[in-house]
């Protein structure tokens, strides 16, 4: 088994490196292993059974990586053994509770994990959350001045809608939709210029040529993501000698919901049971399942059950690998971290407007059209003048053909024949 770093609950023992006394951790640690926290909306408290797992995950996921120094935690025999924490000034013995987060790969750009000791709705959910809730920044308007390239406008609209932009700290920045301004402004927009023309030759224009023109809410937001070795970026187009290009783009906040454009991951992971002890994949095999399905290396992380072994009907999942891959407009841990924060604020809203609560101290506030997807562009509208308590044809609830029951030819009512019987 590869040498990974255990974390688990316990390791919000960090939060609490100047406590008095070891009783004064211990009740740290359990403070929340019988009682789910309460966490607040804009106006008002909200309480879930199972919020616990957010306030665990955003403590633990990837603490390694700012906070790696302080924190040496040795394990013996995987997740389900007693572990020791060491810390500043003290020492001592816990048993793990709550959610576990084992991080197992870690990169500028991707990182793998197991998550344990949690539900397949939570993990899906969240797996879920960040494919498509995550906001980030990308081009959405251009505006071209000049184009003498051999590319059509809109199709070098879509190669600069498709461009990485640097996204930390999006939450500086307001949706175009929730903005007070008419058309856009710094509160909601990222303004970048791009002017190329081919003097000799053949030249070719990258994504680090997109300069960022007028104010920005913070330093870094808006850049292009250069990850390649030579700091150029993505491609967007080649010119011949006399060629030019000239034009300027906005960039905006959204969600993967919208576009494709603003997903913040390339491709995220997600398995769980690959010895497949639970049976919830049926594999089609010719001779040999075992040869022609061969088991994924997550396998080597738990246990198979031996072909005598009786089957579990009740038994469920409980632990989930997972690995996230980043296009470079967040960080892994920050993509991890934004999905449990908006997670959470959905199920906020969800069990606000349940409770009759609104954010505005009713139900149907702003934030909660939004969450029912008031603002989502595939939500159905009905036509101009048509309300929603009426047919298309604006008869109420009569056929499209009149008030009787009768067929659209006026022929024989329904249930009956024209025989007379």
């Amino acid at each position: 088994m590869p040498q990974v770093r255990h974390f688990d609950c316990v390791s919000r023992l960090g939060k609490a490196q100047k406590a008095a006394s070891e009783e004064q951790i211990r009740d740290l640690v359990h403070s929340g292993s019988n009682h789910a926290p309460v966490f607040s909306t804009t106006t008002h408290l909200v309480t879930l059974s199972f919020s616990i797992y957010f306030n665990y995950l955003l403590t633990l996921i990837f603490v390694y990586l700012n906070t790696a120094p302080r924190h040496q935690l040795q394990t013996k025999g995987g997740s389900d053994q007693r572990c020791r924490i060491h810390t500043m000034d003290y020492e001592m013995d816990l048993e793990p509770t709550g959610p576990q987060v084992t991080v197992r790969e870690a990169e500028p750009l991707r990182v793998d994990f197991r998550l344990s000791s949690v539900d397949l709705a939570f993990a899906n959910s969240l797996r879920r959350t960040i494919l498509a809730e995550v906001p980030t920044l990308a081009l959405d308007l251009i505006e071209i001045e000049s184009n003498t390239s051999v590319l059509p406008d809109e199709m070098l609209a879509h190669r600069l809608g498709m461009i990485p932009l640097n996204s930390n700290n999006c939450d500086d920045l307001d949706y175009t939709r929730d903005c007070d301004c008419e058309d856009h402004c710094v509160r909601c927009s990222v303004t970048l210029s791009l002017h190329a023309r081919c003097g000799s030759g053949i030249m070719s224009v990258y994504a680090r040529d997109l300069i960022v023109v007028g104010e920005r809410v913070n330093e870094t937001i808006g850049n292009p993501v250069l990850n390649d070795p030579e700091q150029k970026g993505p491609l967007i187009c080649k010119l011949r000698k006399g060629q030019e290009i000239k034009m300027t783009c906005l960039a905006k906040k959204g969600t993967a919901k919208e576009h494709a454009k603003w997903a913040p991951t390339a491709a995220v992971g997600f398995e769980y049971d690959p010895n497949n002890n639970l049976r919830h994949v049926d594999y089609w095999y010719e001779q040999d399942a075992a040869k022609e399905w061969p088991v994924s290396e997550n396998a080597a992380w738990e246990p198979a059950n031996g072909p005598d072994q009786p089957f579990d009907y009740d038994a469920e999942p409980h632990t989930f690998y997972v690995d996230v891959e980043s296009i470079g407009m967040l960080e892994p841990d920050m993509i991890i971290q934004q999905g449990l924060i908006e997670l959470q604020r959905k199920l906020a809203t969800t069990v606000s407007v349940l409770s009759g609560e609104g954010e505005d101290g009713h139900a149907g506030g702003m934030e909660d059209a939004d969450m029912l997807g008031a603002n989502d562009p595939d939500a159905y509208e009905p036509p101009e003048g048509i309300d929603g308590n009426l047919t298309s044809y604006g008869n109420g609830a009569a056929s499209a053909w009149g008030a009787s029951a009768q067929t659209p030819y006026g022929a024989t009512p329904y249930g009956q024949t024209s025989y007379g019987f």
